[in-house]
Formats: structure tokens, C-alpha cells, sequence
């Protein structure tokens, strides 16, 4: 009888939705039907801690919500008392996604002014000054015979200025650029960040929650609305 059976189980295939999620992400484990099985068996460990072992009857899925660290799975397919399957997987929980810091965008101009007459000759300066609002710094220098002046004027944006939650540069749009600055922010960048527009959980707080909710938001799939 257990060889009849043995051909008629199939091992698990086990597909991880997330295998590297972060904090307050849920990672859903799928495996395939494997045939007349009485159960399944869930069995997650972190280390030598065993965080789950436990039957889901012939369900084909199981979803976990954990904190940071790396984790192993093992799905068994259980026939009772007469053949028993298994396959293995594995996902990691991080706290933050990791930032790799990308080279500002230097743009020069050189002017070259030169006034001459048949009787005197004048030299003019000229002074070119360059604002940037976001982490990106545009340098103007301006040559003139004899003196050159180079002036760079950070400012920060100004809060509220578009009006749209999750507009943190103020672009009037909200897309993955407002995400990219919330996480340098968070990571200790200087950049422009509208404040006002950062707190899209409206927890009255600028965090990680903030840039996980509207990850999701942009992901679609989510019921999140901002405010």
C-alpha cells in the first residue's frame, strides 16, 4: 500500500511571495496540490527556534508577519500513518531597506564678456546664481576677463506647497522620487523634505511607517487612501 501511495503524493513546491520583506510586511508561503493527502504541515524556525509547527489542513497557503531576521520553512505532505513528503524554503525580515547613495548631478556653465573700444577697454562681471530644491546641487560659474564668481544656493522647499500628501518634493505629483527622499531623509541625507507632505500615515510623525504606507499605495493592491 505505501508504494501505491508514494506515486500518488507529490513533493511540495514552495513559492515565497516576499524572500526579502521588511518589518510590517506580510510574506505569503504557496505550495502546489500534491495529491490525496490527509494534511499539511507548516514548520517555520529562526535558529534553533521553532516559531511554528502546526497543521493547515489542505490548505495550499499560509501568511506570516515577522520581526527582523532570517527564517527556514518546511511544507510536509502527510498521508497518516503511511508517507510523508517535505520540502524546505527560506525569506529574510530586514528593518530598513538598504540606501546606496548615488553621485549628485554637477552641471558648469562658463561665460567668457570682453568690452573693447579703440580708447579704453572694460571688463564686466557677471554674477549667475543657481537654486536646487532637492538633493541634486547645479553649480553656474561665470568667467569674465579677470574674475570669476561661483554662487550655489540650497533652499528647502516650502511646506505645503503643492497641497498633496505624499508630495514630499513638490513636484505636484506623488511617485517612487517622494520615496526615494523620504528614505534618504530617514537615512540621514540632507535633502529638501516637505514635512507636512511626509506624514502620509497622519500619525502626526515622520518615520519608516510613513514610507512603507506609501510603497503600498503606489504598489496598488492595497486599501490605502491618502489624506
Amino acid at each position: 500500500m505505501e508504494a501505491v501511495w508514494n506515486k500518488l503524493i507529490l513533493t511540495p513546491e514552495i513559492r515565497v511571495s516576499n524572500a526579502n520583506a521588511m518589518v510590517g510586511e506580510t510574506v505569503s508561503l504557496t505550495w502546489n496540490d500534491c495529491g490525496p493527502v490527509d494534511e499539511y504541515r507548516v514548520r517555520i524556525t529562526c535558529g534553533d527556534t521553532v516559531l511554528t509547527d502546526q497543521s493547515v489542513g489542505t490548505d495550499l497557503t499560509y501568511s506570516v508577519m515577522y520581526p527582523a531576521g532570517t527564517y527556514s520553512v518546511e511544507i510536509s505532505a502527510v498521508k497518516t500513518d503511511i508517507v510523508e513528503d517535505k520540502a524546505s524554503a527560506s525569506f529574510a525580515v530586514t528593518e530598513t531597506e538598504q540606501v546606496t547613495p548615488a553621485e549628485p548631478e554637477v552641471t558648469t556653465t562658463t561665460v567668457i564678456t570682453t568690452t573693447t573700444t579703440t580708447e579704453t577697454t572694460t571688463t564686466e562681471t557677471t554674477t549667475t546664481e543657481t537654486t536646487a530644491t532637492t538633493a541634486d546641487v547645479t553649480t553656474a560659474e561665470v568667467t569674465t576677463v579677470g574674475t570669476t564668481t561661483t554662487e550655489t544656493v540650497t533652499t528647502s522647499a516650502e511646506a505645503g506647497a503643492s497641497g498633496l500628501a505624499g508630495d514630499v518634493n513638490n513636484d505636484n505629483s506623488v511617485d517612487l522620487k517622494d520615496v526615494t527622499i523620504m528614505r534618504r531623509a530617514l537615512a540621514g541625507w540632507n535633502v529638501a523634505l516637505n514635512e507636512s507632505a511626509a506624514d502620509v500615515n497622519k500619525d502626526n510623525s515622520f518615520d519608516l511607517k510613513d514610507v512603507v504606507f506609501l510603497r503600498r499605495y503606489l504598489a496598488g493592491g492595497w486599501d490605502i487612501e491618502l489624506k
